[in-house]
């Protein structure tokens, strides 16, 4: 069973050839069909999410559309300070200067999986490369959105996770996902 592919975002795909497989990249099957698909999977129309890629232990991507549900956090420290040299007393009054910060953002995804396709997602959590798409976050004006655009490999934080519920038919997952640094000005 393969996962669904939802209509409107990204996805790579191999297709059986004649003369071999071939990769389709950014397969979309509305803007950007391929022709003499070889396999049947289930598309779903597009809806607000945030959309996350993987490798999986087989060597192919898997996707999936995390609800929109999400939280967002920035984490900050201080590079050091600086004693103040006292030329320049009319800025500023401080025996120090603060002489910058480093920031990482991170993002909280959740959504509740049906126990057919949690085999397939749980993948997420073991792979060493993983991606999130920014182009259509359900929160346009986040920080998120502002300061990053296509793919951005992400890293998922570790933790411990539920994977299989027999009382439910689905199981909640809430990633926790760290972004790459972000660029911010020092005085040095």
């Amino acid at each position: 069973m393969s996962l669904p592919i939802w209509e409107g975002y990204p996805h790579t795909t191999t297709v059986l050839r004649a003369n071999g497989l071939e990769r389709v990249l950014d397969y979309d099957p509305v803007l950007n069909p391929v022709p003499d698909m070889t396999y049947a999977t289930e598309f779903r129309k597009q809806c607000s999410g945030v959309y996350v890629k993987w490798l999986n232990r087989y060597g192919a991507y898997k996707y999936w559309l995390f609800s929109n549900v999400l939280k967002e956090s920035i984490k900050t420290k201080s590079l050091g300070t600086i004693q103040n040299d006292w030329d320049n007393r009319i800025i500023a009054f401080s025996e120090k200067h603060e002489i910058g910060k480093q920031s990482t953002l991170s993002v909280e995804i959740y959504d509740r999986i049906e126990y057919k396709y949690m085999r397939k997602v749980k993948d997420v959590l073991e792979s060493p490369e993983v991606y999130m798409y920014m182009d259509q976050l359900p929160v346009i004006d986040s920080e998120l959105s502002t300061r990053y655009c296509g793919w951005i490999k992400v890293i998922v934080k570790q933790g411990n996770y539920s994977l299989i519920n027999t009382k439910n038919n689905t199981e909640e997952i809430r990633l926790k996902i760290e972004l790459p640094k972000s660029y911010v000005q020092t005085l040095i």
